[in-house]
């Protein structure tokens, strides 16, 4: 069992040696000891010289004052570097009894699945220290030291043993607040998770000025600035306990301010003022948790993705073939990835075993919170589940793709609140109705998205004006869906090598490619091929993709007599091959952010016929033709078979020059992230 004591010292050198014999005079167990140094000025590197010189001490200096909070994340984390199994936490004038730390290892042996421990803490006359009772619950103290371990959820950075793989697991001490409530908020944060305890054997002595804690009433006018990080980082302590913790933080606030009345001898307006200042920022303090990021996780090198930019690609719906996916995944592929670590999580699951091994191969992973996935109800659940993998995974940036306007806003508000700097909301599709029901939605919305967002990007003007309200709709950033032009380039060999496979030599083969939803009307499809069926006894539909109406349309199929006259392949990733095996495009959608998988077969030289709720932006090679849905089956038919006989060409230089390659595309969403 490897041990450290981390001691965080701040221009206190007699104190801090004393902190260091009485940590190397433990019994049975010495720890080795980090010194965690706030840029001290008072000596304390020299006074330190000779423990450093044999080895008893690993000396950092953090170069600035971090405060507390950050000398102390700045330490746990050394420590977790170093892979130390218990990491034992105290500040420079904590003054452990001998049998300290021996008694808390005893309890750790015992029950190895705790959160953290805590000594017993009394004040230099013998007293306890009333600045490091620990607490009970949310709301009380331990009043009761009699008993041999005491369940607590909050206990003080004086003399606290942390196991390594808790600090991994839930992430590192709050740095930005500075002063104040981070030991607390850290405490709080694994008791949430893990059962934790007071040892009352273990003891150690606090030679803190006075034996009394943070009180704004009596304090002298020069510290009154210190409790503006007070009451702004208790909100972040007490926001997190939800309904129980804002009552109990309203009614303390109110407490404090009588109390100023009552007792202060002066100032007490300025006083009052610190008080309700502090707390009004901490309504908009949403600092981010830092972690040690994969150490101890095998195969995983910390180092290589230190100083890089996180990136998380949120999607909204299951990770699947759709043209949202192939997006921005394509984009992943060929986008410079120096400088960037991007990760992808879906709030249901990822059924591409494909785009998983992409990730991991770019140096990212795929997260699944498994959730169960209900088009068209309530998107609430997925708030809590994000949240706490937000709590557990710091990003820089995070990317919202979805269909959904209210997965939109909850995601951005999660984001937001759990300190990722940049919030991207990306629409990539339209609608077919924009009824008083989704405008309503859409306002809503948008008055979440107002607090919350950054960025607001889309696929095409439509798509920003269906998923936006029209102020931010106007200044959304267009990002064409550049496709991989290469890769979906017409292939003659290819093509008679896929017809040839599928058994299609002598057929007029009419393609579509999607997601099997509702908004890509696969039932009209049926009907349309139905008709054409009938005409052209060579017709042969085939469709591509998956979905959860897939099962539904191949009933349909079956029921109309046309199972030899239709081939479903499922999800493939190959799509670009089975392009090549197509005669004529069709994408009868009742609505479409764009319809990239229409530029992709006009990249491979195919003729598309698309509804005319398909944006017109698709059309970059003058071989789209719009019809209405209105039209009805019969028209389209005719539509259909009238380009039979067209010659196939690859339209590869045009697509580029119209802007939408994807190697342009990835530099675009590069210069994104990285604010140029």
């Amino acid at each position: 069992m490897k041990v450290a004591a981390v001691i965080v010292t701040y221009n206190r050198k007699e104190l801090l040696l004393e902190c260091v014999n009485a940590v190397l005079g433990q019994h049975e167990y010495v720890p080795d000891i980090v010194i965690v140094d706030n840029a001290s000025s008072d000596g304390t590197r020299e006074a330190l010289q000779s423990y450093i010189d044999c080895g008893a001490v690993l000396y950092f200096n953090t170069g600035a004052n971090l405060g507390g909070a950050g000398g102390f994340q700045y330490g746990i984390r050394k420590a977790a570097e170093l892979e130390y199994d218990y990491l034992w936490v105290m500040d420079d004038d904590c003054i452990p009894s001998e049998t300290a730390l021996p008694s808390l290892l005893a309890f750790a042996r015992k029950k190895p699945d705790i959160g953290f421990l805590t000594s017993k803490v009394l004040w230099k006359d013998g007293s306890i220290c009333e600045m490091n009772v620990q607490r009970r619950t949310l709301t009380r103290d331990v009043k009761d030291f009699s008993g041999a371990c005491i369940p607590v959820v909050m206990a003080s950075f004086v003399s606290l043993l942390l196991p390594s793989s808790v600090v991994k697991e839930l992430g590192l001490p709050i740095k930005e607040f500075f002063l104040w409530t981070d030991d607390w908020e850290y405490t709080r944060r694994i008791s949430r998770h893990y059962p934790c305890y007071l040892i009352t054997d273990s003891v150690v002595t606090h030679k803190s000025k006075a034996n009394i804690g943070a009180d704004i009433s009596n304090e002298t006018l020069d510290r009154l600035d210190r409790f503006n990080y007070l009451y702004r980082n208790d909100v972040v302590l007490y926001r997190r306990e939800g309904l129980k913790g804002f009552a109990y933080e309203a009614v303390r606030l109110s407490g404090h301010i009588v109390r100023v009345l009552l007792k202060a001898k002066d100032h007490k307006w300025k006083r009052i003022c610190k008080i309700i200042g502090g707390t009004f920022v901490g309504l908009r303090f949403h600092p981010a948790i830092e972690y040690v990021e994969n150490i101890g996780v095998p195969g995983a090198d910390y180092k290589e993705n230190s100083g890089k930019i996180r990136v998380l690609e949120a999607f909204g719906e299951p990770i699947a073939d759709g043209g949202q996916e192939a997006f921005v995944f394509g984009v992943m592929e060929k986008m410079d990835m120096t400088g960037l670590n991007i990760d992808c999580l879906t709030a249901y699951d990822c059924r591409s075993e494909h785009y998983k091994t992409l990730v991991k191969k770019l140096g990212g992973k795929v997260y699944a919170l498994n959730l169960p996935f209900a088009p068209g109800k309530s998107r609430e659940n997925i708030r809590k589940p994000f949240a706490e993998f937000l709590r557990r995974h710091h990003y820089e940036i995070v990317h919202i793709h979805s269909g959904s306007i209210s997965v939109l806003a909850i995601m951005a508000s999660v984001a937001d609140k759990a300190g990722v700097k940049k919030v991207i909301v990306h629409s990539h599709a339209s609608g077919d109705k924009d009824n008083i029901k989704h405008k309503i939605l859409r306002l809503m919305a948008s008055l979440s998205m107002r607090r919350h967002v950054d960025v607001y990007c889309a696929c095409s003007r439509e798509a920003a004006d269906w998923k936006f309200a029209r102020k931010y709709a106007d200044r959304a950033v267009i990002i064409k869906n550049g496709i991989d032009t290469e890769r979906f380039a017409y292939r003659p060999k290819k093509r008679l090598e896929m017809r040839s496979k599928l058994g299609l030599e002598q057929s007029f083969v009419v393609g579509h490619v999607g997601r099997f939803t509702k908004e890509k009307n696969h039932e009209f499809l049926i009907d349309a091929f139905e008709k054409l069926a009938e005409k052209d006894p060579a017709a042969k539909l085939l469709m591509v993709g998956a979905g959860d109406e897939m099962g539904m349309i191949k009933t349909l199929v079956k029921n109309r007599g046309l199972n030899d006259r239709v081939i479903f392949t499922g999800s493939v990733a190959n799509v670009e091959d089975y392009l090549q095996a197509m005669d004529i495009f069709v994408l009868p959608s009742f609505f479409e952010g764009l319809g990239i998988a229409a530029i992709e077969a006009e990249c491979s030289g195919i003729p598309v016929i698309a509804s005319d709720n398909v944006p017109g932006d698709i059309n970059l090679t003058d071989r789209v033709r719009f019809i209405s849905l209105e039209a009805g089956k019969d028209a389209w038919a005719d539509q259909i078979i009238s380009h039979k006989d067209e010659n196939r060409a690859g339209s590869r230089d045009r697509i580029i020059r119209a802007g939408f390659d994807i190697n342009q595309t990835a530099k675009n969403i590069r210069a994104l992230y990285l604010n140029k």
